[in-house]
């Protein structure tokens, strides 16, 4: 195996740039892509959600389809406790739309089942089930970015890996016009000898870090993962999230004051406000504070897992 390439400290400082690239879009080297074929054409990638499109696929080989519906809400059924739909999301996560609806309806995030998670930067469909919804809220729904159809009852709920497939629409942009001989000879390459498919960079977080807390996290230095998600900041970071976390770096053991600061932005610092209201009360126990917010630590396994595989993959 290579050596591991992330270079910081064990607490790297918010304001530390020893890692930074050149520009915020020479993000490759840092999520471990450091081998790219050199007559490849600047394209772009999902510069509109509607760029990328996933629509789930079934067993039954039905496909949940982005195409919208006016759909009416059957009632009620005493035999059947689950409201089956099709969910179509626009850049939001499968998470954050299950989020959101639960909080509409006024029920817990875990009467919402779902096979699979969706991408964020996307248009996406897939089905779900909602535990005994409220129907009348649900008839006057209204949440940006969230449509739902095809509403059935079932007696079962939606859970993880139902699914067969996802079934992918990717477009392309370029910054002129493409020419016609290139792109149809690259096409026919990529046919006879595929390519190499590296994990892109939703995988590694909105900041480009989740593989970062990933990696302290699998050593066992839970207290520095701990602080690293609370107060990294890098060049990928963003202008409203950056500041607050620099100034946070200077309030470490001071976790009301961290709480209050990011309270000014609750829905940007979501799991961050959980951890550190776990550490208000529990000053000790960074392994708790992980712990509430076990999803997202998760992630940070699976990116660092993802991080490697892409330095394997470009022949390290």
């Amino acid at each position: 195996m290579c050596d591991d390439p992330i270079s910081f400290a064990r607490v790297a400082p918010s304001d530390d740039a020893s890692h930074k690239q050149k520009h915020p879009l020479d993000y490759c080297s840092w999520i471990g892509i450091s081998k790219l074929p050199p007559e490849r054409q600047p394209t772009f990638a999902r510069l509109y959600p509607h760029d990328f499109v996933v629509q789930e696929v079934w067993s039954d080989g039905l496909m949940s389809t982005i195409k919208p519906e006016h759909s009416s809400i059957p009632t009620s059924s005493p035999q059947n406790h689950f409201l089956a739909c099709e969910l179509i999301k626009e850049s939001l996560s499968t998470y954050q739309a299950a989020q959101l609806l639960a909080r509409a309806l006024g029920i817990p995030e875990g009467r919402i089942g779902y096979s699979g998670e969706k991408d964020r930067s996307a248009l996406t469909s897939q089905r779900i089930t909602i535990c005994r919804p409220p129907l009348g809220k649900l008839r006057t729904l209204r949440i940006p970015g969230i449509s739902l159809k095809c509403f059935h009852w079932t007696t079962d709920p939606i859970v993880r890996g139902q699914h067969r497939a996802n079934y992918f629409s990717i477009l392309l942009r370029t910054c002129g016009h493409p020419k016609k001989v290139p792109v149809i000879s690259s096409v026919s390459k990529l046919s006879a000898h595929g390519y190499l498919n590296y994990y892109g960079p939703q995988r590694f977080g909105s900041r480009l870090s989740s593989h970062v807390f990933g990696r302290e996290l699998l050593r066992g230095r839970f207290e520095d993962t701990l602080i690293q998600f609370l107060t990294y900041s890098d060049a990928w970071d963003t202008t409203v999230s950056a500041p607050a976390r620099h100034a946070a770096l200077k309030l470490l053991g001071d976790w009301q004051q961290m709480r209050s600061l990011f309270a000014a932005q609750p829905q940007r610092f979501e799991h961050e406000l959980t951890a550190l209201y776990h550490l208000a009360q529990n000053p000790n126990d960074p392994i708790g504070a992980l712990t509430s917010i076990s999803r997202q630590v998760r992630f940070w396994a699976i990116a660092y897992g993802s991080f490697l595989f892409n330095r394997l993959l470009a022949g390290c």
